[in-house]
């Protein structure tokens, strides 16, 4: 046990605090060294997600809350390690989205991207890399986001101008 001191005007108390422990530690299951897994974690609905991006092309990691066991491995064909897949993820219902800001899909400077799966499947929803319509190079469009059902807030830190943007999007058409 942890004690503390409460200290009031005129009294002090000592109180006991319990150490706090954890349920499970989560890992990936290719975890490496300086992969960055757990750098941004999401979950909903009995389900987690964590992205690892630093050595090799990224990837993000579905795992079941309930048996704290990975149920899918998230990647797209033609990742690099300098698309930073899975350093932004979040998930709402059955649909988990992965953040690449930076994305070459469309580019040198990459403007970045965002992609979208089925949590039930892991499969990518066949959107393949989700952008806005005014992209550029050097956007980093996926730099952050915030999901409620289909719909995402994702930021853009040099989106359109210097000064940056964000995006609302619909993750399950694209728009």
């Amino acid at each position: 046990m942890l004690l503390g001191v409460c200290a009031g005007m005129y009294e002090q108390r000592v109180f006991a605090v319990p150490f706090v422990n954890e349920i499970a530690k989560i890992t990936a299951s290719d975890e490496t060294a300086d992969d960055f897994f757990g750098w941004l974690v999401d979950v909903d609905d009995g389900t987690a997600i964590s992205g690892k991006f630093s050595l090799a092309p990224g990837a993000a990691y579905l795992f079941d809350m309930t048996t704290m066991q990975q149920t899918h491995r998230l990647t797209v064909p033609g990742v690099t390690t300098g698309d930073y897949f899975g350093s932004v993820v979040s998930i709402s219902g059955n649909t988990a989205v992965v953040g690449a800001p930076g994305d070459t899909a469309l580019g040198t400077p990459p403007p970045g991207g965002i992609y979208s799966f089925n949590v039930v499947t892991g499969v990518e929803n066949g959107l393949g890399n989700i952008t806005p319509t005014d992209s550029a190079s050097g956007d980093e469009f996926g730099f952050s986001l915030a999901q409620d059902g289909n719909s995402a807030m994702v930021g853009a830190t040099q989106g359109g101008t210097i000064a940056g943007a964000a995006y609302l999007m619909n993750v399950s058409t694209g728009t």
